[in-house]
């Protein structure tokens, strides 16, 4: 049953966490299972127990087993969700990262493209109508995508200069939203007649 694949992948989560990748990996494996009898193999929940999967295997360090599994999750968001999603976005950081970390950063630097890309139109698009607190969270999940983007394009500005000036546009724009959402919040502040 579908839930019951849920519970497998939040106890594999768990596990994950802890360092029992073992573990992890067989519940995940049975999860992905019922997940293929229930929704066929182009589902979204095929394709997050897939991209765990990606992930456990990237811990164990078999990085061609979770490269293979992070590009399937990657074609059935692709075919499923608007390249704007922030699951398809994630999917790519975690393709470019693996790549970046395996020392194939020619390869990677298309992802981290990219997952920036999205990321910063989800950024333009979404910040400003959320709340603080909503912000908070958002800016929460995905700030160690966006400090991973930045350790990518710091270390590989050395060979290719170019990234320095991307990084920096990158950084001022998320910068300038940050603080346009603050500056916004305090003039609300001060123009309400509380004391």
């Amino acid at each position: 049953h579908p839930d019951y694949a849920i519970a497998l992948q939040n106890l594999a989560a768990v596990y994950q966490k802890t360092g029992e990748l073992d573990s992890a990996l067989m519940l995940y494996e049975s999860a992905l299972d019922i997940d293929r009898s229930f929704y066929g193999e182009q589902s979204l929940a095929f394709a997050a127990k897939t991209a765990n999967l990606g992930a456990v295997h990237q811990d164990i360090g078999n990085y061609s087993k979770a490269l293979a599994f992070y590009e399937r999750a990657l074609q059935i968001r692709k075919a499923k969700l608007s390249p704007d999603h922030p699951d398809y976005a994630f999917n790519l950081y975690s393709i470019g990262f693996l790549l970046y970390r395996t020392g194939q950063s020619q390869k990677a630097l298309p992802y981290f493209r990219e997952m920036a890309t999205l990321y910063l139109r989800q950024i333009r698009d979404v910040f400003p109508v959320l709340s603080d607190y909503e912000r908070t969270a958002f800016y929460n999940k995905i700030h160690p995508v966006i400090q991973g983007y930045e350790l990518f394009m710091v270390e590989n500005a050395r060979t290719n200069p170019s990234l320095a000036g991307e990084l920096l546009n990158f950084r001022l724009e998320t910068k300038a939203l940050l603080l346009n959402a603050s500056i916004k919040v305090r003039n609300q502040i001060l123009r309400s007649e509380d004391p």
